[in-house]
């Protein structure tokens, strides 16, 4: 009995091992094709567990609107509440200038970054403003102006967004005398305001997210970088990365 009991112990050990050796393989390949989903990562598992609501709740866009013989944006990449914005040559610079008309601290944007721009009967475009980290649209980099779709995805610096364009409007048919007097006669009631709940994460605590890091790594601490620096790529020798795997080994085997 003893017997069997080492011999299905030593086979579970051999299959642990298998699934970690081909495990490692998929991250290896994975690693080596996208280099820059490890800092992403990193920064995902050193997040605060109460950042991660905000985070998700947070969904980043912005909203070109043409009404009438007005042209104006709605966002809510300022403050992480949605703000209309008008600027009477159809041309909305971003970065982190406090010239842009969306002013975002974000480390990875340059002063002055990106700028989406209106033209009559064309719509709107997306420009690059030779940017150190770069924009890019739908994973592609822009080099050159590109029109915007309805639901592009965009990441510039280190904030990405959805893109939405509204150039129609119509009327709602008018509602019974019954639906009418139901309305007027309820009483709203008004939620408690979320705080900070629905707060972006712009500016997370960097020093703490590095020292996280650093302990996965084991290398030593790095200063914290000053602003518009390029998106970091972290390298990784083959000891580094069984590092990291071992990592999430680990937590899988704690929680259990």
């Amino acid at each position: 009995m003893l017997r069997l009991d080492q011999g299905v112990a030593c086979r579970k050990t051999e299959m642990d091992l298998e699934n970690k050796l081909n495990l490692y393989q998929i991250f290896q390949q994975l690693y080596t094709a996208h280099p820059e989903l490890l800092a992403d990562l990193l920064h995902l598992e050193n997040a605060e567990v109460d950042e991660l609501p905000q985070a998700i709740a947070q969904h980043r866009y912005i909203m070109g609107v043409i009404e009438d013989d007005a042209v104006y944006l709605m966002t809510n990449l300022l403050a992480g509440r949605t703000h209309k914005l008008y600027q009477p040559q159809g041309i909305w610079t971003m970065g982190r200038g406090q010239d842009n008309a969306l002013t975002i601290i974000d480390e990875h944007l340059s002063r002055h970054h990106a700028a989406i721009q209106y033209i009559a009967t064309q719509g709107f475009f997306i420009h690059d403003l030779q940017s150190t980290n770069g924009t890019f649209i739908n994973q592609e980099p822009v080099t050159v102006p590109l029109q915007l779709r309805e639901g592009d995805r965009l990441r510039v610096g280190g904030i990405v967004f959805s893109f939405f364009c509204c150039q129609s409007k119509q009327a709602a048919p008018l509602l019974s005398d019954d639906l009418v007097s139901y309305f007027s006669q309820s009483t709203p009631t008004r939620l408690p305001e979320p705080s900070d709940r629905t707060a972006p994460l712009l500016n997370p605590n960097r020093k703490r997210l590095q020292q996280r890091k650093t302990a996965i790594l084991g290398q030593e601490s790095a200063e914290e970088q000053p602003p518009a620096q390029p998106l970091e790529i972290i390298t990784l020798t083959s000891e580094e990365q069984a590092k990291v795997l071992d990592r999430f080994f680990q937590r899988d085997e704690e929680d259990d």
